[in-house]
């Protein structure tokens, strides 16, 4: 019984999420450097913006797509396997760019942008379906969000590597950075005081009266 009690507690604890705060802050940091990059230097990123965003879709795609292959139990239903397999390819068109003169920047734009909001949806679809609205946790929001408008940015300006648009999108990288930095510290901190038991049984311990 007091096993039972505990597991329930545990299951139930906000910081007991599926991703763990370092893999939240590293992905912080990722998206707070590149965000600095775009902002501080609009010259190098206008040529590079668009490969960096296949890149970082094409090894988030590969990575689901690899956990997919292990663990398949955990998987989304066909939800996981479709959206790997759209990263995967958008991805690999993106990074291919780098080197092909055959992929205009208009074509790679419209391709990851159609890319994202399909990822994103597919995302939050399976996790309403499998999980209920109990899956979708706040970095799961977070992350999901910023798919998103990336994908609508990239859809919705005929020139990414203008100055105004790059602004915007350094702007949003930086700010959903700074969230998931937030997000990270909170998951940090609820995992410090889930395994501090002097902590716990400071808290629980009852005051003894004075005599």
């Amino acid at each position: 019984m007091e096993t039972r009690a505990k597991n329930l507690v545990n299951q139930n604890v906000p910081w007991n999420k599926d991703v763990k705060w370092p893999i939240v802050a590293v992905e912080a940091a990722i998206l707070i450097v590149i965000g600095a990059f775009v902002l501080i230097d609009k010259d190098t990123a206008a040529d590079v913006i668009l490969q960096l965003i296949g890149v970082i879709l094409l090894a988030t795609s590969v990575i689901v797509a690899l956990a997919c292959l292990r663990r398949a139990e955990l998987t989304l239903e066909f939800f996981d396997p479709f959206r790997a397999g759209i990263g995967i390819t958008a991805g690999a068109i993106a990074t291919a760019a780098w080197w092909s003169d055959y992929i205009s920047d208009h074509a790679v734009r419209i391709i990851l942008g159609w890319a994202l909001v399909a990822y994103t949806l597919l995302h939050v679809v399976g996790l309403v379906r499998v999980r209920g609205r109990a899956g979708l946790g706040v970095n799961q929001l977070i992350a999901s969000g910023f798919s998103l408008i990336l994908g609508i940015l990239l859809l919705t300006g005929e020139d990414t590597a203008s100055s105004t648009r790059l602004n915007l999108l350094g702007t949003v990288l930086l700010v959903v950075g700074l969230l998931l930095a937030a997000l990270a510290y909170y998951l940090y901190k609820g995992a410090s005081k889930a395994t501090d038991p002097v902590a716990d049984q400071a808290e629980t311990a009852p005051i003894e009266p004075t005599p």
